[in-house]
């Protein structure tokens, strides 16, 4: 009896009947083992029992693929380029290039920070030149997605074996020692004034006649429904310093909107252009926690009050402190940057100096956290008191 062991590849046998050699009397067979998958890593094992041999009733063989003289593909991804003013299109366009290898099948797929994406283009037929053929693959995104810094791979399987390539959006440089930021507006200004904006800010220009322009766009093409508010400042040190703040509709931003702020001046050997949109990724709203600090640690006169938010996605956050329902002045406290969790989330810190004659009215001090994730309102918050007669 003779089987066959292929491991996890789909496989079938065939064993031919045995036929005998004169005039030993001996017999031979054949067994043949067709397999389909990724063979070119995997061994083979062949069992034959021979029950009346007198000795070795049982042969195992196994052995591997015999090596195949094929030349491997090289894989390369070409990108779409800006336009003149330095802008991306709205869509991108990525061109995975498969070249210079051996006639055979082929199996393309994109990925995504890893992850296997739809294409809807299939690869087209591959193209003979000599001996080595080439083929190429088409993927598509928004533009939005490629300005999220994410990594795309063109991956591609021959032979067995996976060969690939990757990109991403270029990090913006910075000529001449300018450089430029973008904040997003905050979840306050977002949610609950409903007035949000996005600062565009420059630093290090140096001074001169020529006029630096701060143009706004949007990566829909739609136009900039707001005047922008621009300020030109002289820092201590000569340069110039130019911020300029942008309204924003909160629906367009909640909805992915991407805002983008372009700098050209003379003096520039390039544009300088920055994007921005919501925060990608998972959603969790915040966790809020109000101590105060033991009276016997406190001066006679004052008290400290601190609030913890963690567990929330993503980092953007606002903090306020509220006495007896009146917001205070931000002024009165103070929060830390969101700092990593050891799991997803983020946290942060906020401190709130209160006086004696404040903490003994009896009136409640309370930590507000304004988030996305916050439902329904946007507001989490948590509330603090004292007892005097306690």
């Amino acid at each position: 009896m003779v089987t066959w062991d292929a491991g996890s590849l789909n496989r079938s046998t065939m064993t031919l009947p045995a036929t005998t050699f004169t005039p030993s009397g001996h017999y031979a067979t054949i067994s043949l083992l067709t397999v389909s998958g990724a063979w070119a890593k995997e061994t083979f094992t062949c069992h034959v029992v021979h029950t009346p041999s007198s000795a070795d009733k049982e042969v195992n063989k196994t052995f591997g693929v015999c090596s195949r003289n094929f030349t491997p593909p090289t894989v390369k991804i070409l990108q779409s380029s800006c336009d003149d003013d330095g802008h991306f299109p709205p869509t991108i366009q990525l061109l995975c290039l498969i070249s210079g290898y051996t006639p055979g099948a082929i199996n393309v797929t994109w990925l995504e920070n890893g992850q296997v994406m739809k294409v809807n283009s299939p690869t087209p037929p591959a193209t003979q030149e000599g001996e080595l053929a080439s083929t190429q693959s088409e993927f598509t995104l928004a533009q939005k997605h490629w300005l999220s810094d994410r990594t795309y791979t063109c991956q591609v399987t021959y032979q067995g074996t996976t060969y690939n390539d990757s990109t991403k959006k270029c990090a913006d440089s910075n000529p001449r020692g300018v450089s430029a930021y973008l904040s997003r507006p905050s979840p306050f200004d977002l949610f609950i004034s409903k007035s949000p904006t996005i600062t565009c800010l420059v630093v290090d220009l140096a001074p001169s006649k020529e006029t630096v322009n701060l143009t706004w766009s949007r990566a829909s093409g739609k136009p900039v429904p707001h005047i922008p508010a621009t300020e030109k400042k002289q820092q201590r040190n000569g340069t110039l310093t130019v911020t300029s703040i942008l309204p924003v509709v909160t629906q367009d931003w909640i909805e992915g909107e991407t805002y983008q702020c372009r700098v050209t001046h003379p003096h520039l050997p390039r544009a300088l252009v920055r994007s921005m949109t919501k925060t990608s990724g998972p959603r969790a709203a915040p966790e809020v926690y109000v101590f105060a600090t033991p009276e016997k640690l406190e001066s006679r006169d004052k008290r400290t009050l601190a609030c913890l938010i963690q567990n929330f996605m993503p980092e953007d956050i606002s903090v306020q402190w509220l006495h007896s329902d009146v917001q205070l002045p931000d002024a009165r406290h103070s929060v830390t940057q969101p700092r990593k969790t050891k799991g997803s989330g983020f946290f942060v810190f906020s401190r709130l100096e209160v006086t004696k004659a404040e903490w003994e009215q009896k009136d409640e001090f309370i930590c507000r956290a304004v988030h996305e994730a916050a439902s329904p309102s946007w507001i989490v918050q948590q509330a603090v008191s004292v007892n005097p007669g306690k």
